[in-house]
């Protein structure tokens, strides 16, 4: 499993502590987990961060907006990508979506500056699901509060914010949720915060056939090219011969394939290439998922 969770949400929603309870139970279950935030997450975003978080509004909105841009490449160029390359599933404490919230909907920064700015730094990284920890601004800010006093910490740059910017705040990710409903998933962070771990589960555990889509492809040597395309080949015949001998549905597969393997390669033999079929049954093999030989 590869690719990026992002966590977004008002003031005090609980983003921190809910990343590190999943990245505890993928760790756990054998996958490589990165940890990150935004601004920061690379040295020279980590600047930017202090720059930003540690002032009282001294920047203009559009000049904050232009500062977490540039984080915002740095952290992508030098931390994200890379680590997904490497096949690791990255967990990021905000991301584009709060610039959109904070310097968009909580600010004057005009939508289609800030579609711009995401456009250059982020590029083609985009979240494979985005979760959206919603709170009543008010419950936050106290929540907020009560974890500064307990860690002997400063308000930041936006705590300090008054309640109805926290509100356009909160409207404007309840937006993006709204307009992208097929990656973002609204968490009621009021909850009790294993009700809200579990939410989180049982939406990335639906989510995960999107992450396939980050798999790794074999890259074939020309010289190897018969070789393959006849392995390719007769695997899918096989495949195939399964499916007329044992069932005629997605079900041919025995029930200890992961289910989303078990639609997506059916899918792959019927339609697809016999490179694909190849492809993906080389990436289940190697995460694990079998076939158990049928009696």
């Amino acid at each position: 499993m590869r690719g990026l969770v992002t966590f977004e949400g008002g003031e005090g929603a609980g983003k921190t502590s809910q990343i590190r309870r999943l990245a505890q139970r993928l760790t756990e279950q054998g996958e490589t987990v990165v940890l990150t935030r935004e601004p920061g997450g690379s040295v020279g975003a980590e600047l930017i961060r202090e720059l930003i978080l540690g002032g009282t509004g001294q920047f203009d909105p559009l000049a904050e907006a232009l500062l977490f841009a540039a984080a915002r490449a740095d952290h992508v160029r030098k931390k994200i990508k890379p680590a997904i390359e490497s096949g690791s599933i990255v967990l990021c404490d905000r991301f584009y979506d709060s610039t959109k919230a904070y310097q968009g909907a909580g600010s004057t920064v005009p939508a289609g500056v800030i579609a711009q700015l995401t456009q250059i730094a982020a590029g083609d990284s985009r979240p494979d699901i985005t979760f959206i920890l919603d709170i009543d601004p008010k419950i936050g800010i106290a929540r907020a509060g009560r974890r500064n006093l307990a860690s002997s910490v400063s308000a930041d740059r936006f705590e300090i914010e008054g309640l109805e910017f926290h509100k356009r705040v909160r409207e404007g990710f309840l937006a993006i949720a709204a307009a992208e409903p097929d990656r973002c998933v609204v968490i009621d962070a009021s909850r009790d915060v294993d009700d809200v771990a579990s939410q989180i589960w049982l939406a990335l555990e639906a989510a995960k056939p999107r992450f396939m889509r980050n798999a790794p492809q074999i890259r074939l040597d020309p010289k190897t090219d018969a070789l393959v395309d006849d392995f390719a080949q007769a695997m899918k015949a096989k495949l195939l011969a399964s499916q007329v001998k044992y069932g005629c549905s997605d079900d041919w597969l025995v029930d200890d394939w992961e289910g989303e393997c078990q639609a997506e390669l059916a899918n792959h033999v019927q339609k697809g290439d016999p490179r694909d079929v190849a492809n993906y049954a080389a990436f289940c093999w190697g995460r694990g998922w079998r076939a158990s030989p049928a009696a």
